[in-house]
């Protein structure tokens, strides 16, 4: 069962409270600026029936976070679920959420990927698994329909559930990423995920050390300092003093040039809900070759650019946070 603690942060407007809920490993309860952690079992396996996965794919229970109202005014409002990339985690995108809901007045369920973050590991990884956990929580959480949210990786799952759950999906929003090719960008991402397995750190040192150890040993293979921040901030020190990533690196290496840089595009479906794709101008990831099969899968899709790289929402978060809150607010 899950708890629930209710606070409010707007002193001058008693009717209005955060309520902030994670499932599994974490549950983080926002009280005006203090954060109160609490631990919990993650479960390994969901008991959503077959006919919510794609091909037989056995979905897991994600570890999440929620952003909610208690006013039933604001809780009527369809959620939205936001899907983190690869190697990321729901922790990246923790600022952004509460933004986004002061902008919407939405649900936010902020979610960590199998294999990433506090939800629990598994030797498969697909998009079609992914999509099939996004699905399950769905139905845990009894929302029947979402406003979808996903970046590169998490973007390819939103498009994945869009197109093969269309009813289970309002709208959608896809953040510098294509169903289509593989960039020069995404190749490297495989240099990233070797050098993360070839990390060595001493035992019991502190973060501060252990993240300059990795950084240092890091910088060999990736000269790209964003990137090598980024990861970085998976770095965590277990209840023996030892230092693991918070993804499961091991398993990303095995799917990663079948399951994951490549994507699952069947031409056969569609998705006519409204659709924003995001992209980076600093990034190859979306091509403009690509627009015209974006187009096709996704008929409505409307395709905007930033001023940035490969993570426009933490690049360009003022200017993401305004794109994305207007598409939301958009009447549908």
């Amino acid at each position: 069962m899950i708890g629930k603690s209710l606070f409010p942060i707007f002193p001058q407007q008693s009717k209005l409270f955060f309520h902030i809920r994670q499932f599994t490993n974490w549950k983080l309860l926002l009280v005006c600026s203090r954060i109160l952690t609490h631990s919990r079992t993650a479960t390994s396996a969901s008991t959503s029936s077959s006919k919510d996965s794609i091909h037989g794919a056995k979905p897991v229970k994600l570890a999440y976070t929620s952003y909610e109202s208690t006013d039933p005014i604001i809780t009527n409002s369809t959620p939205v679920i936001i899907l983190h990339g690869l190697l990321g985690s729901k922790s990246n995108w923790n600022s952004i959420s509460k933004a986004l809901y002061n902008k919407t007045n939405r649900k936010i369920v902020n979610v960590d990927a199998r294999n990433h973050g506090a939800s629990p590991f598994s030797d498969d990884m697909s998009y079609d698994h992914m999509t099939g956990d996004v699905i399950a929580l769905m139905k845990d959480l009894e929302i029947k329909k979402a406003a979808v949210i996903g970046h590169s990786m998490g973007g390819r799952t939103a498009m994945n559930l869009a197109l093969n759950f269309p009813d289970a999906v309002e709208s959608l929003i896809v953040l510098d990423i294509s169903p289509f090719g593989i960039s020069s960008e995404f190749s490297n991402v495989v240099k990233v995920v070797h050098a993360l397995q070839n990390v060595k750190i001493e035992p019991k040192v502190s973060l501060p050390k252990a993240r300059l150890i990795a950084d240092r040993q890091l910088s060999s293979t990736i000269s790209d300092l964003a990137m090598r921040q980024f990861v970085l901030t998976q770095l965590y020190e277990d209840e023996n003093g030892n230092y693991k990533w918070r993804a499961n690196v091991d398993v990303i290496k095995k799917n990663l040039d079948e399951n994951i840089i490549k994507f699952p595009v069947d031409e056969s479906l569609r998705y006519h809900g409204p659709t924003l794709f995001i992209t980076g101008l600093k990034s190859n990831y979306v091509q403009s070759k690509d627009h015209e099969g974006i187009k096709m899968l996704f008929p409505k899709a409307v395709i905007k650019s930033v001023d940035s790289g490969h993570w426009p929402h933490a690049e360009k978060p003022a200017e993401f946070l305004a794109m994305a809150s207007e598409f939301l607010n958009t009447p549908q």
